[in-house]
């Protein structure tokens, strides 16, 4: 990488807008563990500095975590890099980073001894303004011991978000159903952005009367509900709920519940007149 300085003037000169956000070790955005770290020699590292340690299979006695301040929501793509120093020693094979993200906590293992010099990614994250949201690493592995654990900066790209799709499938639409525990499907895509999803059940088109609403998880795409009588026209209906906001609905389904058996009660048996001469005796029923 260029000395940040140099980039940014570069980037000034021919109107680049750099679409990376760097948070360096030496920022205010990073803090680490009050004990001896060493720095990489003759000013190398990205930013010309970067922090080590040694790593353990022990007990972690260095730790460094870099706070992810976003100004917009989104999925962010996270990478970190380790230099390449001449310390003398080798480095480790096995850096396990923790990112804690608006969706929860996520390790990944990285090989920072043959990725030196190179931008890692950890991954793609979504992240909220003031959410915790940060990278912590310790020099503990399952590795080795003993080598190189590098403490440079991270940078953060903002991810194009493509908005969740849902597609109703069971029941398919317009048909009787005989069993009032009915069981709904519906396929959802770019999942990774929705935080919720409702499921509902009306007895008019416009789900003003509703009989049953559900709010489900990101990850559901099926529900059971057992209805207490039967219906003629049952309405149905996804709804997604994106984390970036706004709602999307999905066509609606309709069918109906008919789980009753079908009765009926003779009340009247006539033995009509018979014709001469009698050869066949005809009967008129009655019944409801």
């Amino acid at each position: 990488d260029l000395i940040p300085w140099i980039r940014d003037m570069v980037a000034s000169h021919i109107g680049f807008t750099p679409p990376h956000t760097y948070i360096d070790e030496l920022s205010g955005a990073f803090t680490k563990s009050n004990n001896t770290f060493t720095e990489g020699p003759n000013s190398c590292g990205y930013n010309v500095h970067a922090w080590y340690a040694r790593s353990t299979t022990g007990t972690a006695t260095h730790w460094g975590r870099w706070q992810m301040n976003v100004a917009q929501p989104g999925w962010y793509e996270v990478e970190v890099y380790a230099p390449y120093c001449n310390t003398g020693f080798a480095d480790t094979h096995g850096a396990e980073y923790e990112v804690q993200h608006n969706n929860g906590v996520t390790h990944v293992v990285v090989d920072q001894g043959v990725n030196l010099g190179l931008w890692v990614s950890l991954g793609e994250f979504y992240l909220e303004p003031g959410g915790d949201n940060y990278v912590y690493l310790t020099n503990k592995t399952t590795t080795d011991s003993n080598l190189g654990l590098w403490y440079d900066a991270i940078r953060l790209r903002p991810q194009p978000i493509s908005p969740p799709t849902v597609t109703i499938q069971q029941p398919a639409t317009d048909t009787w159903l005989t069993n009032r525990s009915v069981n709904f499907s519906w396929d959802v895509t770019n999942s990774a952005n929705v935080q919720r999803i409702d499921l509902e059940v009306a007895t008019n088109a416009a789900f003003t009367n509703l009989v049953m609403t559900q709010t489900l998880s990101a990850q559901a795409t099926t529900a059971t509900y057992t209805f207490t009588q039967d219906y003629h026209d049952l309405y149905w209906r996804v709804t997604v709920y994106p984390l970036t906001g706004g709602a999307v609905v999905s066509t609606t389904g309709h069918f109906g519940l008919d789980a009753a058996a079908p009765t009926s009660t003779v009340n009247a048996i006539y033995i009509l007149a018979p014709t001469q001469p009698v050869t066949v005796t005809n009967y008129l029923i009655h019944w409801l």
